[in-house]
C-alpha cells in the first residue's frame, strides 16, 4: 500500500523544515510527500528544495504562483500516486504519530478524518479559535447536517477511489473546501469515520491578529457556505428531473 501525504504551504519557511524532516523520518518506504506551495512570497520553496535534495525519492514539490489551501490540496489530489491519499498542515499541529493513527483506522472505511472535538481528543487552541470553531460547527450543522463534529481539522486521509470519484466536482478553493469534500463523499455513499486526535496550535496566524481581517474572512466563508448549499440543492433537483 502506497501512501501519499499532501502538505499545502503558504509562507511557511519558519516551520515547514521541521515538519518535513519529522514526517520523512517517520514515514519511509512506500510514502510520497507532496508539498504544494500556494502563493508563497518568502523562502519556503528554498527550504523545501534543500530537504528534497536529501530525500529525492520521497519528496516532491510543486509551486502554484497563486492559489489557496483548497486549490493546493486539489492539485495534490490530482497528482498523488498513493492508494491512500491524505493531507496535513505544514505547521505540524498534527504530529506524524497522530497522522499514522488515521491510517491504522482506515480498515473498511473510505476515509478517516481527525477531530479536535470528539471525546478522547486533546486540542490546545486559543479561546478565540475555540469560539470561532464552535460557531462554524453550528452553521455547518444547520446548513448541511453533516455527521461530523470537526470538518476543519487539517489532517484527513482517503482511499484513492473515493478521491478520484469526487475530484471532478470539487470547486471551492478557500477554507470551505473541507466541507465540500465531505459533502461530496457523503453524496456518493462513501464511509467516512471521524476519530479523536491530539492537536497543538502552533502560533496564531496573521488572520487572528486582525479583527477586521478575521471578520471579512468570516463573511466570505459564510457566503461560500450559502453558495455551496444552493449549488448542491440545484444539482440534486436537476438530477431528479432527469
Amino acid at each position: 500500500m502506497q501512501l501519499s501525504i499532501i502538505i499545502p504551504a503558504h509562507n511557511e519557511e519558519g516551520r515547514i523544515g521541521k515538519t518535513l524532516l519529522d514526517y520523512l523520518s517517520y514515514f519511509r518506504e512506500g510514502t510520497e510527500i507532496l508539498v504544494i506551495l500556494n502563493g508563497c512570497t518568502d523562502n519556503t520553496q528554498q527550504v523545501v528544495r534543500e530537504i528534497q535534495s536529501r530525500f529525492p525519492k520521497n519528496l516532491k514539490i510543486e509551486n502554484l504562483k497563486e492559489g489557496s489551501k483548497g486549490l493546493a490540496v486539489r492539485r495534490g489530489f490530482e497528482t498523488a500516486q498513493g492508494d491512500i491519499i491524505g493531507f496535513v498542515d505544514a505547521d505540524e499541529a498534527t504530529s506524524p504519530q497522530e497522522f499514522a493513527k488515521l491510517i491504522n483506522e482506515i480498515g473498511g472505511f473510505d476515509g478517516i478524518i481527525a477531530s479536535r472535538s470528539l471525546k478522547g481528543s486533546r486540542a490546545e487552541k486559543s479561546f478565540l479559535r475555540k469560539i470561532i470553531s464552535f460557531a462554524f460547527f453550528l452553521i455547518v450543522k444547520m446548513l448541511f447536517n453533516l455527521p461530523y463534529r470537526d470538518t476543519q481539522c487539517g489532517a484527513k486521509i482517503f482511499k484513492r477511489e473515493a478521491i478520484k470519484k469526487i475530484l471532478p466536482e470539487m470547486q471551492i478553493s478557500n477554507m470551505i473546501f473541507d466541507v465540500e469534500l465531505l459533502l461530496l463523499l457523503n453524496k456518493y455513499g462513501f464511509r467516512i469515520k471521524e476519530v479523536p486526535t491530539v492537536w497543538f496550535e502552533k502560533g496564531s496566524s496573521d488572520t487572528f491578529k486582525s479583527p477586521f481581517r478575521l471578520f471579512m474572512i468570516g463573511i466570505r466563508m459564510f457566503i461560500t457556505l450559502l453558495q455551496l448549499r444552493i449549488r448542491l440543492k440545484y444539482e440534486k433537483r436537476k438530477t431528479h428531473l432527469r
